[in-house]
């Protein structure tokens, strides 16, 4: 799968974004979730999905891809990592798409499940919530996620679809039209459109 690539985000990096779950944290979920199996290349979740389930990568590993780059790889959760960031919570749909890299066995608990987490195992509830508010905060940072937004800087309605967006916490990139980014963006998707002769 993408062994060779690297990733956009170093988890080794940021163990505060990147923990791995102890064994007690380990144990404490197992009766919450059950154990999946999946195929090198097997999609686990598509970007769009709603109310995602948790992903803890028993063996293998999980690519994380980013549909707005061309499926860039965005990190790789290894066995005792977890896949997921603040959407895990909000049950938006997700931005990101989950393949397995290898045959890999995960331990799927389901998002019904989540708050149940959360309330009864206090020390996993914490690197928890401490993680995806990390993750998502890295990856906004880094101006590599989420929807591609083109329009004039001084226009009312680029700016209304804006502060829509960062209001209701949908991670984007805005590009104004003035600029070679901007301009390069709206000639990749045909606009304007140019008029037969």
């Amino acid at each position: 799968m993408s062994t060779a690539v690297e990733p956009i985000v170093d988890p080794h990096a940021n163990a505060v974004a990147f923990p791995t779950l102890s064994g007690a944290d380990l144990a404490a979920l197992q009766p919450l979730g059950k154990k999946v199996r999946y195929e090198d290349g097997q999609v686990i979740f598509r970007a769009g999905d709603a109310d995602i389930d948790m992903f803890v990568v028993e063996s293998g590993a999980i690519d994380i891809l980013n549909p707005a780059d061309g499926d860039k790889l965005i990190v790789q959760h290894t066995p005792g990592q977890f896949s997921g960031d603040i959407d895990l919570l909000t049950r938006r749909p997700v931005i990101v798409t989950a393949v397995a890299n290898g045959p890999t066995t995960v331990l799927r608990v389901p998002n019904a499940r989540l708050r149940e987490v959360l309330n009864k195992v206090p020390s996993l509830s914490e690197k928890m919530l401490l993680a995806i508010q990390e993750r998502r905060r890295m990856l906004l940072s880094g101006g590599t996620l989420g929807m591609k937004v083109v329009g004039p800087g001084k226009c009312r309605d680029t700016t209304a679809v804006r502060e829509f967006l960062f209001k209701n916490f949908v991670p984007f990139n805005w590009y104004d039209s003035d600029t070679d980014a901007g301009k390069q963006l709206m000639a990749d998707w045909g606009s304007p459109k140019k008029k037969d002769s």
